[in-house]
């Protein structure tokens, strides 16, 4: 009778255990992350909605231009080959002008 009981004390402790582990790997994966990228999320949207005529910028595919017009949900940005009209989402961030 002893046997048996122990036996059924055992899968309790590995269940609470268990969830435990679970516990530590969701706060862990969120701190790895999802926090981080709202953190960066956050950073490009403000850096969209602050846009200004004259700042340097670069699109989400790579190119670097200045700003020369604004509208309400694209940009016009002055390429060395020209100008160009891209999405206001399509700015991932600022760049600062080489010396």
């Amino acid at each position: 009778m002893s046997v048996f009981l122990a036996q059924e004390a055992t899968p309790t402790a590995s269940g609470s255990s268990s969830l435990i582990f679970f516990a530590i790997m969701a706060v862990a994966f969120y701190f790895l992350f999802i926090r981080p990228q709202r953190k960066r999320q956050a950073q490009v949207q403000e850096v969209q909605e602050s846009l200004s005529v004259g700042m340097d910028v670069r699109t989400i595919g790579g190119i670097l231009g200045r700003v020369v017009e604004l509208e309400d949900d694209s940009v016009v940005l002055e390429l060395e080959s020209g100008r160009m009209r891209v999405a206001r989402k399509g700015i991932a961030g600022t760049v600062t002008p080489e010396a």
